[in-house]
């Protein structure tokens, strides 16, 4: 099989992996069709914010790699499916649900591999660093804070991503002790947000949003670190 073959059968592979759980919802979701039902969208947003608002708990209370990525990212399409039940998610255009299972599929894929991230090269440049927390461990609990109360009034693609990449880079030393654990921190923030930063302008495009506004690229969200 040539190099060309076996990239078009990942990128087979990998689409029905995002696909699938959309197809669950459409096919096999078996949810109580009622008016007092969640709103499909502001749930998977407040939803969201929860599971975000519970990670930084966790980050602070021990680390990010003591989180169960599996079970919230569970929780989260099982919410789904009980907020399909409701009369405007059953009266969603395919527009919209489209955008809205896209939005589903990123937040899965970003905390998914933040999960297998955590649990490997994360618990082992923790085991190193020690008790003691890095600059970088704490700027990611303050980014965890804001991004939490941001997605509670504002869809996630509109969050200033790229600006948050560089005011890391900018305004966290990279001197000082536990090396390894400094630059893992920045490989993770950097690539998970890079990834978001990504995706963000193809679900924004397909969302209609009242007003049209976006987040500020002002970041004003949370002190920087010195």
């Amino acid at each position: 099989m040539t190099f060309l073959r076996r990239l078009l059968v990942c990128l087979v592979l990998f689409g029905a992996a995002l696909a699938a759980p959309a197809l669950w919802l459409e096919t096999a979701c078996v949810a109580p069709q009622s008016g007092d039902a969640p709103d499909f969208a502001g749930w998977q947003r407040q939803d969201e914010a929860r599971v975000y608002s519970d990670l930084a708990v966790i980050a602070r209370r021990s680390s990010p790699s003591d989180f169960d990525y599996g079970s919230a990212i569970g929780g989260f399409w099982r919410g789904l499916c009980a907020a399909r039940g409701g009369e405007k998610a059953a009266s969603l255009a395919l527009d919209d649900k489209i955008a809205a299972y896209l939005s589903a599929d990123v937040f899965t894929l970003g905390l998914g591999l933040r999960g297998v991230w955590e649990r490997t090269i994360g618990a082992a440049t923790l085991w190193l660093r020690g008790p003691y927390r890095t600059s970088e461990d704490e700027f990611e609990l303050n980014a965890l804070d804001a991004y939490a109360a941001f997605l509670k009034d504002r869809p996630w693609y509109d969050y200033p991503y790229t600006d948050e990449i560089s005011h890391f880079w900018r305004d966290v030393a990279s001197s000082g002790i536990a090396y390894p654990r400094k630059w893992d921190r920045r490989a993770e923030f950097s690539l998970e947000y890079w990834f978001k930063a990504g995706a963000a302008p193809i679900v924004r495009s397909l969302t209609p949003a009242p007003g049209g506004q976006v987040a500020s690229a002002e970041s004003a969200l949370r002190p920087s670190l010195q």
